[in-house]
């Protein structure tokens, strides 16, 4: 039977084995490897971090931009409709729906007012002109001239841009009937006019074409036509006629009704 080992060998036998471990735990991946990857995440955190508030930030400044850019504009608005307003009243005289000059200067008004209301308000204006022409016309023995016919030489309704496309809105729409089809102009206009267009009115009218007809006035605007005759609008059936080339206003179109139901 080997005798016992001493306390001290054991001792020193114990202490080895403790630094054999030790060792071995510096050389672990956890150990040689832990400082190196937290250090890493550490700065991949940073980073994001910071790209994120950088974001942020960018974000608060581009809204602030685009809000002083917006406040800027609305200002403008304001100051050229004022400046409108203001020269429209100090010039009323020249201003008279009689005289077919005023459609000039009104339409130069709504220019410079640059501003939808007001714009609006002027081209109601100009409808006026060519309501007070319809009327002198019947007064003075032309009960069927077309709109176009007094509409030569006036100022634009709507200005588009190249290449912009026409909407319903961008239009006044004048609808010409034959006796006995009152009751389709109606319900044509009620049809325009939730399409977006305005209605001046419809005018009872001797002579008519022999099919019902949408006439307008710029080579730009067929498609807009040619899309609008494809929805039958009150169920009647429109055959296009350009009168392109002419010294028409943009932004009237007309609507002729046939005699007898023209569907």
């Amino acid at each position: 039977m080997e005798a016992s080992q001493s306390p001290g060998k054991a001792l020193e036998e114990r202490k080895l084995d403790l630094e054999a471990r030790r060792l071995a735990l510096d050389e672990s991946f956890p150990k040689k490897w832990g400082t190196v990857i937290f250090s890493v995440l550490g700065t991949v955190a940073v980073a994001i971090i910071s790209a994120a508030l950088a974001y942020v930030q960018q974000r608060a400044q581009d809204a602030a931009r685009q809000q002083e850019a917006q406040r800027l504009e609305n200002a403008r608005h304001i100051e050229n409709a004022r400046t409108a307003l203001d020269i429209y009243f100090k010039n009323l005289p020249s201003m008279d729906p009689k005289d077919s000059r005023s459609a000039n200067n009104m339409a130069l008004i709504a220019v410079i007012a640059d501003e939808p209301g007001v714009q609006d308000i002027f081209r109601r204006m100009i409808a006026d002109i060519i309501a007070a022409n319809q009327k002198a016309a019947r007064a003075s023995g032309h009960a069927d001239a077309a709109v176009s016919d007094l509409a030569v030489g006036l100022p634009d309704v709507v200005r588009k841009a190249a290449q912009e496309a026409y909407v319903a809105k961008d239009f006044l729409a004048y609808i010409q009937y034959p006796e006995g089809r009152k009751a389709d102009a109606e319900q044509l206009a009620a049809v325009l006019a939730q399409l977006g267009m305005k209605t001046p009115g419809i005018e009872l009218v001797r002579s008519v074409p022999t099919k019902n007809q949408i006439r307008y006035y710029k080579a730009a605007q067929r498609d807009f036509a040619t899309q609008l005759a494809g929805q039958r609008p009150a169920g009647l059936h429109f055959e296009l006629s350009s009168l392109a080339g002419r010294n028409l206003p943009d932004g009237i179109i007309e609507f002729w009704l046939t005699e007898g139901e023209g569907k």
